[in-house]
């Protein structure tokens, strides 16, 4: 793929592939410029890239707090087989979310947002803290 650079704009040329998506994506009525179909696949790439580095962050945070060892009154065996499971669980959970993604499934990070806050204020309105 081709690019030059002129000040602010970007010049870029298309596989004929993608092109073919992008004439599909506006003649649909979904976007108005094909500008727009780009910035738009670039915004969730870059998402998904943020939300990928997120769960590896998490994944390690994770492994290396079951690496610390057993609580007290928890034997080495017991400890070795919860150690699995849950990096099992993780690995499970990961190739899940990622398998959503890629089939779009995923939600904009302002919607997780508002959703998650909407879900605590339903919990505390459900307490009587509202």
């Amino acid at each position: 793929m081709a690019h030059q650079l002129y000040d602010h704009l970007m010049n870029v040329n298309l596989t004929d592939e993608l092109e073919r998506y992008v004439r599909g994506k506006l003649d649909k009525g979904h976007y108005n410029s094909a500008s727009e179909v780009v910035r738009e696949a670039l915004r969730e790439k870059a998402e998904r890239e943020r939300r990928s580095a997120i769960e590896d962050q998490l994944q390690t945070y994770v492994i290396k707090g079951i690496d610390l060892g057993p609580p007290d009154g928890v034997t080495e065996e017991e400890w070795d087989r919860v150690r699995e499971a849950t990096r099992e669980g993780i690995r499970r959970d990961l190739s899940v979310g990622i398998a959503q993604l890629d089939r779009g499934e995923g939600i904009d990070g302002d919607e997780a947002l508002r959703r998650m806050r909407r879900d605590v204020q339903d919990y505390k309105d459900a307490a009587g803290e509202g």
